[in-house]
């Protein structure tokens, strides 16, 4: 064969060479192995190993390209893509191909009346195929080991079985090939591990560790990928969500939750779909705004009414309402008449969203005799009996399609003011403290709940708080949220499956992790202009391996900068015409295209518009990137439309 360059892979030794000189009888791979094998090239030349790039070049020459010329400092990087990219296209056209490395027998050939030639020495024994180990190490979520659990090693069609030891390590020797996967074998094993571990309250934290893989806990865990000679830290977290409403979703001294908390109760229920053995936990709060007499069980007993009344919304509980309208033991607490109109102006009219029963010049008994109308089984009399509180109650609890499945499992928590949002001083109104938070455990709620009332001092509601790994805040005037997706990329353009991200705007933050294929989504309280996005395991000080300055509002501006955006979402930082072009000339070359630099009028041309319109239009983000600066990678924001 001709000059080659030669990878060692799961399938085997194989060498990247022209199919022009390939022997008769050579076995060459085919379109999908040919696939996984170009990756692991991509990845090897990214290290700018001298041997790899002296192959990487011969066979560049052999393609008829002109010597290339490396300098060693920051431009080679530029230089190197534009071989890759020349062989990639190679690839895709046939001219080089990768052929199966084998040993050959040699032989002879006697013609009549010649001499016949010494036979040659023999060939040497075929090298003893490479083995090596893979070790993965098992934690729960402050760095403890579990042990004891069944963890799977699969390579191609073979599965191999290890338990992990008391320092929660598994390890397998003496296997060929660089990259395998993992996963749990008996996960009801892991969870009842780690369940009697998480019964307890907690303290201290993950520890920073190379190469750390997070996975909450869940019914099908992901496959996690490891490289051999590599130990992989696998920690197993609580899965836990918190939605918080926040404000005036409750009038003075009632539990009668208002309308403008549908929007946090759609979350809940969207949350609650993705659990399959979801159970929530309500609590409510007040602030410290005591009503005499017996301010503080006043407060107690509010905050645990308020927690209820939210779990028989979500479960469509019309008795726990109904009974309201006939209490009487707290004055201030009983409905009536109010809460009857807070009902009538959030049901629509029939199929309209525009419409309510109650709305401006419509009497009240008029508004009650159309429910009655519309309801077709209530006496219309204009009068709210309890018959009609009840249809009033049902249709408020089902018109915004909040309701939870039967499976799902509730529980109420009266916290009082306890545990403040915001700190303030005794007989304070203060709406942040005024607050309901429903916490969603992926199954029970760990640690238990210590009772209906909160006491002074009370652990466990701050290891709640701890262990949620997602918070959605919900203000008192009931914005929406609207809906951002990324995708995670590395240093070497491999997207970034289950990897912590925190997204942060003025004055909060998100942490999400993204799926299998390094998607993540966020929720974020207003429509962003610019957001700070950081991913990867951070350090002991809370530092990320990656940061990058997302924007948002892609349509703003002239053309120019509206590219100029495309382009820094990509990890191509330009702030100026210079670097405008040169970000330009980076993302033609990673993505292998024909064009060079800007069009006559300084804009990107059609076919660099093309290929930022592709990534854009059907959110992919899958090509190359360039690794010149690891803190700026390849992230794609877009805005949506509110959730």
């Amino acid at each position: 064969m001709t000059r080659g360059w030669r990878i060692h892979t799961p399938y085997g030794e194989h060498e990247l060479c022209l199919a022009s000189g390939l022997p008769i009888g050579s076995t060459v791979a085919d379109s999908a192995t040919t696939e996984q094998l170009w990756r692991t090239c991509e990845w090897e030349v990214e290290s700018l190993d001298p041997e790899v790039l002296v192959a990487v070049l011969l066979l560049d020459r052999e393609l008829g390209a002109g010597p290339v010329s490396l300098t060693g400092g920051p431009e080679d990087r530029f230089a190197v893509h534009r071989v890759i990219q020349r062989l990639k296209h190679a690839v895709a056209a046939g001219t080089l191909v990768f052929a199966k490395v084998t040993q050959t027998r040699a032989s002879l050939s006697v013609v009549p009346g010649v001499p016949a030639l010494p036979p040659p020495p023999p060939a040497p024994a075929p090298p003893e195929e490479r083995t090596s180990w893979f070790e993965v190490l098992v934690v729960d979520e402050i760095g403890e080991p579990i042990d004891g659990v069944e963890v799977v090693l699969r390579q191609g069609e073979s599965e191999l079985t290890q338990t992990t030891d008391g320092s929660g390590k598994a390890r397998w020797e003496e296997l060929p090939g660089s990259f395998a996967s993992v996963s749990f074998g008996d996960v009801s094993q892991l969870r009842d591990i780690l369940h009697a571990r998480w019964q307890q309250i907690r303290e201290g934290m993950l520890p920073d560790v190379p190469d750390l893989e997070v996975q909450p806990l869940r019914e099908a865990m992901e496959r996690v990928a490891v490289t051999c000679e590599e130990p992989k830290t696998i920690a197993v977290v609580p899965r836990v969500a918190c939605v918080r409403l926040i404000g005036m979703y409750f009038d003075l001294g009632k539990c009668f939750l208002l309308p403008n908390a549908m929007a946090g109760l759609v979350r809940v229920k969207e949350l609650t779909a993705g659990y399959p053995n979801a159970t929530l936990l309500v609590v409510g709060h007040t602030d410290t705004k005591f009503t005499p007499p017996n301010g503080e069980e006043y407060q107690a007993r509010l905050s645990r009414e308020r927690a209820e009344a939210v779990a028989a919304f979500l479960k469509d509980d019309v008795e726990s309402w109904y009974k309201w309208y006939e209490f009487d033991s707290w004055s201030q607490k009983h409905w009536d008449a109010p809460e009857d109109r807070h009902m009538l102006r959030s049901l629509p009219v029939g199929s309209s969203e525009e419409d309510r029963f109650l709305r401006d010049g419509v009497a009240i008994a008029t508004a009650v005799q159309d429910f009655q109308r519309a309801d077709g089984g209530l006496e219309v009399d204009g009068v709210v009996g309890p018959n009609t509180r009840r249809a009033l109650i049902r249709d408020y609890m089902n018109h915004d399609d909040t309701s939870l499945p039967p499976s799902v499992a509730t529980e109420t928590h009266g916290a009082g003011w306890f545990f403040l949002d915001l700190q303030t001083p005794p007989n304070t109104e203060e709406e942040r403290n005024r607050r309901v938070e429903i916490f969603l455990f992926d199954g029970p709620v760990l640690p238990p709940c210590p009772g209906p009332y909160a006491t002074d001092g009370e652990p466990e509601y701050w290891e709640w708080r701890r262990r949620a790994q997602t918070t959605y805040d919900f203000s008192k005037d009931g914005a929406q949220l609207w809906s951002i997706r990324l995708r995670l990329h590395d240093a070497l353009r491999r997207q970034m499956p289950n990897t912590w991200c925190r997204v942060s705007g003025t004055g909060w933050s998100q942490v999400e992790m993204s799926d299998g294929e390094g998607w993540v989504d966020f929720d974020v309280p207003q429509p962003p202009n610019q957001l700070r996005v950081q991913w990867g395991a951070a350090d002991a000080s809370g530092v990320h391996p990656y940061e990058l300055t997302a924007d948002f509002n892609l349509d703003a501006g002239a053309d120019r900068e509206q590219q100029a955006v495309k382009l820094r979402n990509l990890g191509y930082p330009n702030t100026n015409d210079v670097e405008f072009e040169r970000a330009a000339r980076a993302f033609q070359h990673d993505y292998g295209l024909d064009d060079e630099g800007l069009s006559a009028d300084g804009l990107l041309p059609d076919g660099t518009l093309q290929e930022l319109a592709a990534i854009y239009g059907d959110r992919s983000c899958d090509a190359a990137g360039s690794p010149r600066d690891p803190l700026r990678w390849p992230i794609l924001g877009e805005q949506i439309e509110p959730a």
